[in-house]
């Protein structure tokens, strides 16, 4: 498992989130 990879993710993940905590639209990716 790589680490960076891991932070790369967690950064989009969070990013997500927080759109869809402003905009209440969920996006393609986070509904996969």
């Amino acid at each position: 498992n790589d680490p960076a990879f891991n932070e790369e993710w967690k950064m989009e993940y969070l990013k997500e989130r927080e759109e869809f905590s402003k905009t209440r639209i969920p996006t393609k990716k986070s509904l996969q």
